[in-house]
């Protein structure tokens, strides 16, 4: 909409927050949301971005209300901005990059070959991954540290679908994206499109995903809330002796992930500034 002025709304809120704030946000049909990396003092802010006339701001703030009663610094900072050109803007702010010396990420406008088995197209979308942030960098050093010859992957909570295309990029034999977000699903397979991967690769719903599948490398980029929520899910879902790596947490919210699984996995941690992996090998069960 060429000329015309969008709304933004800059939510200040802690961190562990941002993915209640950020579902809420989203409810109103937001053109994009992003998400700052916490401060020292685990607080961020998320700022959604509406076209012009589509947001009910008084609904919305109604909306936030409950989780502004938990946070006592809780800010919600309207204001108008003027339309520019939003797909030049995204171009110039995604850089390609490289990843253990192993894996180029880079977008559609960026010259490559998608049949490179070192470089990998990620369209940037509404959904997470890019392989600019500590999380998922972490995820996919990860996955150039292991022998994924003949592996399956697992990608619970896929978004753009980077880490299981990673994978697959570096050698394994198929690769699932599981995600909640239907907005996700699609871009992941386009994405698996673009590399021509979309045959060694399938992003399905947890509630579609096959129970019989046990992969032998599970990659769970998510929030500390779900992977403690999702604790017998990943548990269950490796492969005897299989791996799982677990990202999406700070250096302060290691403990209680690390209790959560220690007694199923073996479990190393490592860091990138604020932001930490949690990684292990199934440990074999005993009868």
């Amino acid at each position: 909409m060429s000329g015309s002025d969008y709304t933004s709304v800059a939510i200040c809120c802690g961190y562990d927050m941002s993915g209640s704030v950020t579902e809420i946000l989203e409810i109103f049909a937001t053109c994009s949301v992003s998400i700052l990396a916490p401060d020292n003092d685990n607080r961020t802010t998320v700022t959604a971005l509406y076209e012009p006339g589509s947001l009910d701001l008084e609904l919305l703030f109604s909306e936030l209300e409950p989780l502004a009663q938990e946070d006592d610094q809780f800010r919600i900072k309207q204001e108008i901005v003027r339309d520019r050109d939003w797909v030049r803007d995204s171009q110039n702010g995604f850089k390609p990059i490289l990843i253990s010396g192993r894996l180029r990420i880079c977008a559609p406008w960026h010259e490559t070959d998608a049949s490179s088995t070192n470089s990998l197209i990620i369209n940037p979308g509404l959904s997470f991954g890019t392989g600019h942030h500590a999380t998922t960098r972490m995820c996919i050093e990860f996955l150039t540290e292991r022998v994924l010859y003949d592996c399956e992957i697992v990608d619970f909570g896929c978004g753009s679908g980077i880490l299981a295309l990673s994978a697959l990029k570096l050698g394994s034999r198929f690769a699932w994206g599981i995600d909640t977000d239907c907005v996700a699903l699609d871009e992941s397979t386009d994405n698996a499109d673009l590399n021509n991967l979309g045959f060694k690769f399938i992003a399905v719903h947890p509630d579609d995903f096959l129970s019989d599948v046990q992969p032998d490398v599970v990659l769970a980029n998510l929030h500390l809330d779900a992977l403690l929520e999702l604790s017998e899910t990943l548990k269950s879902l490796v492969y005897d002796d299989g791996w799982l790596a677990m990202s999406g947490v700070l250096r302060s919210q290691v403990k209680p992930v690390v209790h959560e699984y220690e007694d199923t996995f073996d479990l190393n941690v490592r860091h990138d500034d604020d932001w930490a992996l949690i990684s292990g090998r199934k440990k074999t069960q005993t009868t």
